[in-house]
């Protein structure tokens, strides 16, 4: 099998690193440390590799934990995952890659969990420190006068 520009693999590594924390931070038989302590590995392992140029057309299929998404004009690609606690209840995280309109350049921005201290999410406006976490498995892209609108949809 060959890979095309699109399904560029990351180091061996790094997917191996990224799969053994993911155990970890899904294992509910983990104490709550172990399970946070993983993720923040993960999150800095992920993050760093990121950064990277090359790093947007990168796969993660292997990773259980790490959903991947992108709409098909690849404006931005959506990284997230979620770490369960022990009372039942999940921490969203999320890294996004998106294009800048300035140099048409992959920048990344961190999404921080910020659904308990929400009220009202539909009606608000939020910045990426105060994100509405959630687990994401599809993109919906709608073209509307001219512009294109994104809608995530997840199973939260």
């Amino acid at each position: 099998n060959t890979l095309s520009a699109q399904d560029i693999q990351p180091p061996a590594a790094l997917r191996d690193s990224l799969n053994h924390l993911s155990k970890i931070m899904l294992n509910l038989s983990k104490t709550e440390e172990e399970r946070l302590k993983a993720n923040i590995k993960f999150k800095s392992l992920l993050k760093s590799y990121l950064q990277k140029e090359g790093a947007v057309s990168a796969m993660f299929d292997s990773v259980p934990a790490l959903a991947r998404l992108a709409p098909a004009d690849k404006r931005f690609i959506i990284y997230n995952w979620e770490l369960p606690h022990s009372d039942g209840t999940f921490t969203f995280h999320a890294f996004v890659l998106h294009k800048s309109v300035k140099d048409n350049a992959y920048q990344l921005v961190e999404l921080t969990d910020a659904s308990a201290l929400i009220k009202r999410p539909e009606s608000m406006l939020l910045k990426p420190e105060q994100w509405y976490g959630a687990h994401y498995y599809k993109i919906v892209t709608v073209k509307r006068k001219g512009r294109y609108y994104y809608c995530l949809l997840s199973d939260e």
